[in-house]
């Protein structure tokens, strides 16, 4: 039994390490290196030959209407990544050095039929590190058992609530009960396969209806999965007329590190700057017409990096509906499991 947490704070959410006690694995030189530049190249305006991180839409669709969702914001043809378009995204990013990938954006993955061998295509290849969001309805046994054997490296599950009737009012069209046993069928093979990945993270949104949930979620979670997070609240769309934005505490956080890390390519080849153009207002391209690495140095994607550095980003409407670019100057002080309160500075 743990007798305290211990917490990482990250720009957008805050994280408690939970019951693994496998121990990490000795850092490969080249994760180092990759986080290395992850944190310097944004702080030093380093572009790098291409970007260290890809965010791949595998699947636009998604099976469940969460109240919270940014989807509702964006556009309306949806559909899900070809096979041997994948596979073009992760030849060219291996041909140029590609650390990472998120296989998802805006849909739910696992919709995706073929989502497995894409995870198991790009672990073969070479990436480092491979996570992947999900709501968890899809993960029964059989995909439990394919997860693991992918080597994927961590799986968040975006569970949004400690109760069930506040998780029925959230998560339209999901069944918690379920959820929570599909958790436990992943969680229950890796334990008897005695392995760390995929690590296992459960995540819960401060908002209006769960802020008093979340002491419940961190007791119950603390011992069942490898991390806890809770994520900062972010209006659909960004909308800055939304009192609850980031917490209702914005401070800018410009120039965005994400122009300098990571590119986002839809389920369809469209490439767009970021993860927070939920609206898909700014495309930049199509991976279908022209390379990955045109598109990180094209003059639209130079052109963002230029106003951000000048801080003329409030000027684009791509920005300013933006959360990503606004977080709260402290984090919310949770009582922790022992009683003893904890607040920490980002």
């Amino acid at each position: 039994m743990h007798t305290h947490s211990k917490l990482q704070i990250y720009a957008y959410h805050l994280d408690i390490i939970g019951k693994s006690s496998i121990p990490f694995p000795q850092a490969d030189p080249a994760v180092i290196e990759y986080r290395r530049k992850w944190e310097q190249n944004p702080r030093q305006f380093i572009v790098s030959d291409f970007p260290l991180h890809l965010d791949i839409e595998v699947s636009g669709r998604c099976n469940l209407m969460c109240q919270h969702c940014i989807r509702h914001s964006r556009r309306t043809n949806i559909g899900d990544m070809e096979f041997d378009l994948f596979k073009m995204i992760i030849d060219q990013g291996m041909e140029n050095g590609l650390c990472s990938i998120d296989p998802d954006w805006l849909g739910e993955s696992f919709l995706n039929p073929r989502l497995i061998e894409m995870i198991t295509y790009a672990k073969q290849k070479g990436i480092l590190d491979i996570r992947i969001s999900t709501n968890g309805v899809l993960i029964n046994k059989e995909m439990s058992h394919k997860i693991i054997e992918s080597d994927l490296d961590r799986i968040i599950f975006s569970i949004d609530a400690a109760s069930p009737l506040t998780y029925q009012k959230i998560k339209v069209g999901s069944d918690l009960e379920l959820v929570l046993k599909n958790i436990e069928f992943l969680t229950n093979e890796k334990e008897k396969q005695g392995i760390r990945n995929p690590e296992i993270i459960v995540q819960i949104i401060d908002q209006k209806q769960t802020h008093e949930e979340l002491m419940a979620f961190i007791h119950y979670w603390r011992t069942r999965a490898d991390m806890v997070r809770i994520s900062i609240y972010q209006s659909p769309d960004g909308n800055p007329r939304d009192k609850r934005r980031a917490q209702n505490k914005p401070e800018s956080i410009f120039p965005c590190p994400q122009l300098w890390q990571r590119l986002t390519i839809a389920w369809d080849g469209t490439v767009y700057p970021c993860t927070g153009d939920n609206a898909c207002r700014f495309p930049l391209g199509n991976v279908k017409k022209d390379s990955i690495k045109n598109i990180w140095h094209g003059e639209k994607m130079t052109s963002l990096r230029r106003m951000h550095i000048n801080y003329e980003a409030d000027d684009l409407d791509l920005c300013s509906h933006c959360d990503l670019n606004k977080i709260p100057r402290e984090v919310n002080t949770y009582r922790n499991p022992t009683g003893e309160n904890q607040s920490n500075e980002l």
